[in-house]
């Protein structure tokens, strides 16, 4: 709790119902405002044996995350609106070590964001085939929605069905993320028709084989490291085949 309010930081519209005897506690309700959203939460805790075991339920609903990593005065890696469902259970309440004896499952979507820390388009258009000096590159990865599934498992939240959406690309993602921050994904990257026509011009001129609508990919990219300096690799041999230009990002 101390590290996910640090500082004092204030809770509105504080609400709780529990009960409990000496073999159970149920928190029935447990509702709270922070960082500009909401969050509610269940819990169930069973004290009936050596190792007591709790279930908790948890809805999230437009938490800001900028606001929430600047939580220790650091500069967020990422923001955008926070919208999760999580299940959860977890064996012993001592803190040390919980990481590795809870499991759960859920779902999430982060809407109006970016990624601070690496750079999608400036790794694309280090591809020799891609590069052109005169298009100006945003100094983050922005996006209009980020959603997907997830189970935790390990100590790793892992999702096989993350996709990205912006204006410029369309991303297809699978992979983990650690509780203790570090990354590994594999980026299977789409260009929009728009982004694909700027790039592509100076090499191909108006002879840019791409339609409105249609996306040139995949351009697979590999993240990996701590969230806070992770490294983007291009992970492209050769320059995509012309059957790499289709009209949904799906084979």
């Amino acid at each position: 709790i101390n590290h996910l309010f640090p500082g004092g930081e204030a809770l509105r519209d504080f609400s709780i119902k529990l009960k409990s005897d000496n073999r159970q506690m149920e928190i029935s309700e447990l509702n709270f405002g922070a960082y500009d959203g909401t969050a509610e939460l269940t819990a169930t805790v069973d004290f009936d044996s050596d190792f007591p075991t709790y279930w908790v339920d948890c809805n999230l609903d437009r938490v800001s995350l900028a606001k929430y990593f600047r939580r220790d005065n650091m500069e967020p890696w990422m923001e955008g609106n926070l919208f999760f469902r999580g299940q959860f259970v977890g064996v012993g309440l001592n803190h040390k070590g919980w990481q590795d004896r809870i499991q759960g499952e859920g779902d999430f979507m982060v809407t109006n964001g970016a990624f601070h820390r690496f750079n999608v388009h400036e790794t694309i258009m280090a591809i020799d085939e891609f590069s052109n000096p005169r298009i100006a590159l945003p100094d983050s990865t922005p996006f209009h929605d980020l959603r997907g599934n997830f189970f935790l498992r390990d100590g790793k939240f892992i999702t096989d069905n993350l996709e990205l959406y912006s204006r410029d690309l369309f991303i297809r993602s699978y992979g983990d993320i650690s509780m203790n921050g570090f990354l590994n994904y594999r980026l299977d990257t789409f260009l929009s028709s728009e982004f694909s026509e700027t790039v592509l011009s100076p090499m191909l001129g108006s002879a840019v084989p791409i339609q409105q609508g249609e996306q040139l990919g995949p351009v697979s990219l590999l993240l990996s490291g701590r969230s806070a300096k992770p490294d983007l690799q291009n992970l492209l041999r050769n320059f995509l085949p012309e059957d790499a230009f289709f009209s949904d990002g799906r084979r």
